[in-house]
């Protein structure tokens, strides 16, 4: 595969994480890249690596500074396994990540596909990391059809010397020209396609069958009293664990009350509408207040919401803003 070696050491995109093969970048980035573009990803992985510039210092910070960080990634479990997997790496191999594949995938977090990822980029083994862009890539390539061989055959490619560089080639690949519509024109292995020769390479990959969406539509009441606003505590376990919301659903008297912007955002399989209701009840008498806490708009800058709540936060922040320059507040 030497054409795919020279290409994209021509080609390749200027990375942050490519910048050095260091296991501890290597991990935290492609844990961040899962189910997220690399455009969004890089501002993130600058901020996360200088404020946890090592295994030691992930292990030793606490769970809100990471999810902090992680904010606007989504899927946060990935966050919390990077913090329990540096404890992990601290106590069990003195705070340095191992090269062995299975040793890799003892760790939280760290599956089949990272632990290929940290052993090829950062070490130098002959193992192809097979992420999305991959598997589009090989099954063309090789005319492949069943996912189980896809790492089988692909690790059949990489050369022995450097092996890393094809291996993330086939990447590149993936993500810029065997896209899922390829641009076969610009493929520098377009005469090695076995897809591109049968005129199958808008038929592989074969298609993966999803989940069904879930709709939901939520009414989300912001209530101001004396300046603070009635938070949501986090739920300690589910898709939402260790994340603030506003309150939902909830019943109201009547009394002043704006309306912000509807917020549409997606997780795992749920697609959710939020309609915000702002409200400036005189008391609070209605409440029933366990379960919840009140912030200022200051301390909520200190805390990680959900998506679509940290959206509605902003929009609140910018009303608040026009109220005070317009001398309402």
């Amino acid at each position: 595969m030497k054409v795919l070696n020279d290409w994209f050491l021509k080609h390749k995109r200027d990375l942050p994480w490519r910048k050095k093969r260091d296991p501890y970048a290597t991990w935290i980035a492609e844990v961040m890249l899962q189910q997220t573009g690399v455009l969004v990803v890089i501002p993130y992985f600058e901020r996360w690596m200088k404020a946890l510039p090592d295994i030691h210092s992930l292990a030793a910070a606490p769970k809100e500074t990471v999810l902090k960080l992680w904010e606007g990634l989504g899927y946060y479990s990935r966050a919390r396994n990077l913090l329990k997997g540096a404890i992990y790496i601290v106590e069990n191999f003195q705070g340095n990540i191992p090269s062995d594949r299975d040793l890799l995938q003892t760790i939280p977090g760290i599956g089949p596909y990272t632990s290929a990822a940290i052993a090829t980029f950062s070490f130098g083994q002959k193992i192809a990391a097979v992420d999305a862009n991959v598997a589009r890539f090989i099954s063309r390539f090789l005319a492949l059809e069943d996912k189980s061989l896809f790492e089988q055959e692909a690790t059949k490619l990489l050369p022995d010397k450097d092996p890393w560089i094809v291996a993330e080639a086939m990447i590149e690949m993936g993500a810029t020209i065997c896209r899922k519509k390829p641009d076969c024109l610009a493929c520098p292995v377009q005469k090695s396609c076995l897809a591109f020769l049968q005129n199958r390479q808008y038929e592989l990959p074969l298609p993966t069958k999803r989940a069904a969406t879930t709709y939901l539509e939520k009414t989300v009441i912001i209530i101001c009293f004396k300046d603070h606003f009635l938070l949501k505590n986090p739920e300690e376990k589910g898709v939402m664990a260790d994340l603030w919301e506003f309150p939902t659903d909830i019943a109201y008297p009547e009394c002043i009350r704006h309306n912000l912007p509807i917020q549409k955002h997606s997780f795992t399989r749920y697609s959710v509408t939020l309609t915000p209701y702002l409200i400036f009840p005189e008391n609070i008498n209605f409440l029933e207040q366990r379960g919840f806490s009140w912030y200022s708009i200051e301390q909520m800058k200190n805390l990680t919401f959900s998506a679509g709540h940290k959206r509605i936060l902003n929009e609140l922040e910018n009303y608040l803003k026009n109220r005070l320059s317009q001398g309402i507040l």
